[in-house]
């Protein structure tokens, strides 16, 4: 899944696949400040409704061009983190390992999650929960097997690791599965 939907008359090279496509984005970019104009774009506001930008192509102004690529690319990253709310599940807030896994079956045995190191991140709509599984074998609560009979927990492939160096992991699967993820329809409408 592309961040940034380009729109351009000429070709543009050199653009992060990661984020940035001709046919889908969760923000558009409109390149040229001819086609801008011609889109109802004013040369002092680069934003020309709630979803749609505009910069200068690198033929006309190379340096804006450059300075707003990375600009728009934060925009969207900040776009898809600002909604969604974080909430630690600690295990020092139950009083055994069965209160614990009955507080999560209960709870989130319906919910996608993904194991990243020693972090169990379960995702329901625009709230992201997070366990500390190495605070659970510090604990001796040998759970973890049971807890992976109780939620589904998905694997991250590799390639999508890359957004790593964009963003916190807890925010990636938002970024994957897009036909899959019953999460990804909430960032895209």
């Amino acid at each position: 899944m592309s961040l940034i939907k380009v729109i351009s008359e000429e070709k543009i090279n050199n653009l992060n696949k990661e984020f940035f496509s001709n046919d889908e984005g969760i923000i558009t970019l409109i390149v040229g400040w001819e086609l801008a104009k011609s889109k109802g774009a004013s040369i002092l506001n680069h934003q020309i409704d709630e979803k749609t930008y505009w910069t200068f192509s690198p033929r006309e102004k190379r340096k804006i061009f450059e300075e707003d690529i990375e600009r728009y690319r934060l925009l969207v990253l900040n776009h898809l983190k600002s909604d969604k709310k974080t909430i630690n599940i600690s295990p020092l807030n139950f009083l055994n390992s069965e209160q614990l896994l009955n507080y999560l079956l209960n709870n989130f045995c319906n919910l996608n999650a993904y194991l990243y190191k020693e972090s169990l991140y379960l995702y329901n709509k625009n709230t992201i929960y997070h366990i500390d599984m190495g605070l659970l074998s510090f604990m001796s609560w040998d759970i973890i097997e049971k807890i992976k009979d109780i939620i589904k927990i998905k694997e991250i492939k590799k390639e999508n690791l890359k957004y790593l160096k964009y963003l916190d992991f807890k925010y990636i699967p938002y970024l994957i599965d897009a036909k899959e993820n019953n999460i990804i329809s909430d960032v895209l409408d």
